[in-house]
């Protein structure tokens, strides 16, 4: 079909205005519009009001249950969990686990760790200081402690380092000294402590597998009076054990 010919008189049906009309944007040569123009009068699109928005720094998290692992691995439950836990210590220190939360499964398949009840003695434990002698629990009676499961590789410790170190004074005043049951050796930890003139008494060992934490990671505490018994629940996280040192600072 030909291409129709315009502006060639009356006769041809196209002539004159050629197709155009009268007048107008439209009859103008080079007339364009954008998508939603509406010749003037608020679009259709902009008289709509707005509901939510799109946030475009949104952070997508995926629950892993820990029973799942073990049934794809085909393992021992307290093993994949135990591997776990030490995987945690170890990158943790990276930074790599913000935003991680325990949640618990409908029906849990083991027990969420829930420690020494408040009024209950804190189990027994021996473990050497910086220069080698042997602590035990009853060498720390009379005062009250605030015993730390701490580690120099945990990212989060190192987070409420400046924090508990802010607050030590203020627990010595109320006679709460804190001591922390840590991983690795003086050599290790010195660099964390001394970064934030953090001075509580250190003992050496794994918290895994010192009774008063088993199965527990880092950090985590308690709150002991003097009688070596539990003061305060166990309490676990970066954001748990600074407000259990805050109220132990408040006498």
């Amino acid at each position: 079909m030909a291409k129709k010919r315009i502006g060639r008189g009356q006769g041809s049906g196209s002539g004159k205005t050629a197709g155009r009309g009268h007048k107008g944007a439209k009859s103008r040569s080079g007339f364009k519009f954008k998508r939603g123009f509406e010749g003037g009068q608020m679009p259709l699109h902009r008289r709509v009001p707005k509901r939510g928005f799109t946030n475009i720094f949104r952070v997508e998290y995926a629950v892993v249950n820990v029973d799942r692992i073990a049934d794809v691995f085909e393992a021992e439950l307290d093993v994949v969990r135990g591997d776990i836990v030490a995987l945690t210590q170890n990158i943790g220190r990276a930074g790599l686990l913000v935003g991680v939360a325990y949640e618990a499964p409908p029906e849990p398949s083991y027990a969420w760790p829930t420690g020494v009840e408040v009024g209950e003695a804190i189990p027994p434990f021996r473990l050497p200081d910086a220069d080698g002698v042997e602590v035990a629990l009853g060498d720390l009676a009379e005062r009250r402690v605030l015993l730390v499961n701490w580690s120099p590789r945990c990212g989060f410790c190192s987070r409420i380092a400046p924090g508990l170190a802010e607050l030590q004074p203020e627990l010595q005043a109320h006679g709460v000294d804190m001591v922390f049951i840590t991983l690795g050796d003086a050599e290790e930890n010195r660099p964390l402590l001394d970064e934030h003139g953090l001075r509580p008494r250190v003992l050496y060992g794994d918290g895994l597998d010192v009774e008063v934490f088993a199965g527990v990671g880092t950090p985590s505490a308690y709150l002991v009076d003097g009688d070596g018994r539990a003061a305060s629940p166990l309490t676990i996280g970066a954001d748990k054990v600074p407000d259990l040192a805050r109220t132990a600072a408040l006498g």
